[in-house]
């Protein structure tokens, strides 16, 4: 139930490994991971018994050493996931269509709401465009772009 980090060279060797967590009975799921300014940023959710709405960031060195990590809550059924290349972070949710941008110290700067009732398959797409053109876009979506699946 813990979410663990691997770096394996070329030739499939270990060349180190992290562990993050607490022996609770909720779990940690890593679903982005990108290095930036030689540091491996990851981003995913953490669901605790209760509540399933919970970020998590967590930042390694170039030689797998813990830097840091930042876990909060946030509404809404997390969906997609994103990591610019600043390093900021990005979440789209499902059940209340929002966006949510996450600075890299793991702050949540600001939560774009998409006042509309758009079906499932739509929501949290437009996370990639929000986070390219890093700014925060006020009535103006697209849902067009597929899911960022890298």
């Amino acid at each position: 139930k813990k979410l663990i980090t691997i770096k394996i060279d070329s030739s499939g060797n270990n060349v180190w490994e992290n562990v993050y967590g607490t022996d609770s009975l909720g779990f940690y799921e890593g679903n982005k991971l990108k290095f930036v300014n030689n540091k491996l940023q990851v981003l995913g959710k953490y669901q605790p018994p209760a509540n399933y709405n919970e970020f998590v960031t967590l930042k390694f060195d170039s030689a797998g050493n813990f830097i840091q990590s930042n876990e909060g809550q946030i509404t809404g059924g997390i969906r997609t996931y994103y990591i610019d290349n600043l390093g900021n972070s990005y979440i789209g949710t499902w059940i209340e269509f929002k966006i949510v941008k996450i600075n890299p110290l793991g702050n949540v700067l600001w939560t774009d709401t998409i006042p509309t009732n758009l079906p499932f398959n739509v929501s949290g797409d437009e996370v990639k465009a929000q986070a390219e053109s890093n700014e925060k876009q006020q009535n103006n979506h697209f849902f067009r772009l597929p899911l960022d699946n890298s």
